[in-house]
């Protein structure tokens, strides 16, 4: 799905690989327990290193790679960030 730039907050799965991003909140608990217990919380930057088809979003932060499953992912809103 393409990503439409004047929508600043979308779900984490709609941004490509390669994006940073800001997590701005999470719109299901179950998700954001997930999220706490991997010590990623909303305010948070992190980059979505890859994409794989059908398989879970990798998120890196500082170093660090985690795996999170895509049905995690469509409730979590980020914002893009530029390049740096």
């Amino acid at each position: 799905m393409p990503t439409d730039p004047s929508q600043p907050d979308r779900p984490l799965t709609e941004f490509p690989a390669g994006q940073t991003v800001r997590i701005v909140a999470v719109g299901e608990p179950e998700a954001e327990l997930v999220l706490l217990r991997m010590g990623l919380v909303a305010g948070d930057t992190v980059q979505v290193a890859a994409k794989p088809a059908g398989g879970p979003l990798v998120l890196r932060k500082r170093g660090l790679e985690i795996a999170l499953g895509r049905c995690y992912c469509r409730h979590i809103l980020a914002e893009a960030l530029p390049p740096v």
